[in-house]
């Protein structure tokens, strides 16, 4: 069992570990024993966590499996596989799409309380399912939402562009100082910033990365008001 989890682990890192990192795992440690990370399909969750596996931990250290394998072609449960893994020294555990395992909160409690040295990071599509299950977790897991693409990492994802993020404190106090500041930096590189702007802002908020590591967006008018969000 464990050879050919460990096997699509190796694949899916190798797949997955892309050089580009969001604000999001650049933000969060994700230190406790316990993450869940909820958010739309294609936001970065599954990115994310092959980029904090291969950053921080050995191949054999850490393992991900998708709870679509378990729940279509699998005799073993999220606990057997835990139970195993820590029997043969592992330390990080990932389950991606956990709203697709029905018991899925049960088992995470109990892998939580009997692996005491495991950490687990989880992630799941499903906002509501996942805030409705995840109250038996309520003292022993921190849950995380990942939001859309912001429009500074937009900025850095297509045309190269390298700016800080700011607090709303500071957005609030420096406005005029920050917005200046910026729009000297793009029009240095000959760019304008409403065009830029205007195009985020008929994109949708989900990065796209492609295998020759150009980057594209869907285009999806209906979630263009996500495209601004507050890091």
């Amino acid at each position: 069992m464990l050879e050919e989890l460990f096997l699509k682990s190796r694949e899916f890192v190798a797949l997955n570990n892309q050089t580009y990192k969001r604000y999001f795992i650049m933000s969060q440690s994700l230190e406790h024993r316990l993450s869940i990370i909820i958010g739309p399909r294609g936001i970065g969750k599954t990115t994310t966590i092959a980029q904090y596996m291969s950053a921080n931990y050995k191949e054999h250290e850490a393992l991900y499996v998708n709870l679509d394998d378990i729940t279509t072609s699998s005799q073993f449960t999220m606990t057997d596989i835990a139970e195993v893994f820590v029997l043969h020294g592992g330390k990080l555990l990932c389950f991606d799409e956990i709203h697709k395992y029905s018991s899925w909160s049960a088992e995470l409690k109990n892998i939580y309380d009997r692996f005491g040295e495991l950490k687990i990071i989880a992630t799941g599509s499903s906002a509501l399912q996942i805030n409705q299950g995840s109250h038996d977790l309520s003292r022993r897991a921190i849950v995380y939402t990942m939001v859309g693409m912001s429009f500074r990492e937009f900025l850095e994802l297509h045309y190269g562009f390298t700016f800080e993020p700011y607090s709303l404190h500071d957005m609030l106090e420096k406005h005029v100082a920050l917005a200046s500041a910026i729009k000297k930096e793009i029009e240095h590189k000959e760019h304008k910033i409403i065009p830029l702007f205007k195009t985020i802002s008929n994109m949708a908020i989900i990065p796209i990365i492609s295998p020759c590591q150009t980057y594209t967006f869907f285009t999806n008018p209906s979630t263009k008001y996500q495209c601004i969000h507050r890091e």
